[in-house]
């Protein structure tokens, strides 16, 4: 897992499985583009999309949305992909 940001964090499936590591971090919020997975007390959204594939401007705008309506709650938010 890595910070982009202190509220923002960039990980992998293994990462957001892990509740402990979520804890540890603060992360109350995921969006997820592998797999779908949550956890009691963080929100999570799940974006089904295709390795190497481009991604359709709506769906970008969606986890854009996602993350900004995050922050603006004060949540720590990890982006997780395979």
């Amino acid at each position: 897992m890595h910070a982009v940001r202190p509220w923002l964090y960039i990980g992998t499936r293994r990462d957001v499985r892990n509740p402990t590591l979520l804890h540890s971090r603060g992360i109350a919020a995921t969006l997820q583009l592998a797999t779908t997975v949550e956890h009691y007390g963080v929100v999570s959204h799940f974006l089904p999309i295709e390795d190497a594939e481009a991604l359709a401007p709506s769906v970008l705008r969606e986890g854009v949305d996602f993350v900004v309506d995050q922050r603006a709650r004060r949540a720590t938010v990890l982006i997780s992909c395979s």
